[in-house]
């Protein structure tokens, strides 16, 4: 646990906000001495009202390419030991899973969950989800 660390995911409308955003704001100041990447965004599973502008996918894409998958869950407090119980045996899957390079997970108390994985194909993560992985 990294108790220190702050993570933020954010859709952007172009890479000129994102610049601004980091050169003009506190926060932004203070998560450019870390890290950041940008990527496209492909295709949604579920909903999140914050990114509710974001379509179910963007078309078809490589399947060969490799992907990063983010998710994120906030559940009412008492769906939190359901989901921790029915939630390990998949991050298992996910990081001991021969087609991914890295994975995160992060919290934020007491409800929130999220998590960060790079894959070296898409189809690879698909077939992981749709439960049509090679792997047990």
């Amino acid at each position: 646990m990294q108790l220190r660390h702050l993570t933020m995911f954010a859709a952007w409308e172009s890479h000129v906000a994102i610049d601004d955003f980091i050169a003009g704001t506190r926060l932004g100041q203070a998560l450019a001495t870390g890290w950041h990447i940008r990527m496209t965004f492909l295709r949604r599973w579920g909903h999140v009202s914050e990114f509710g502008g974001l379509p179910e996918s963007v078309g078809e894409q490589d399947s060969a390419a490799p992907v990063v998958a983010v998710t994120l869950a906030r559940m009412k407090l008492p769906q939190v030991p359901r989901f921790i119980r029915w939630g390990k045996p998949v991050e298992e899957l996910v990081r001991d899973h021969p087609s991914t390079t890295l994975t995160i997970a992060a919290m934020r108390l007491p409800r929130t969950v999220s998590t960060f994985s790079v894959w070296t194909s898409q189809q690879e993560m698909v077939d992981m989800v749709r439960g049509h992985s090679t792997m047990p």
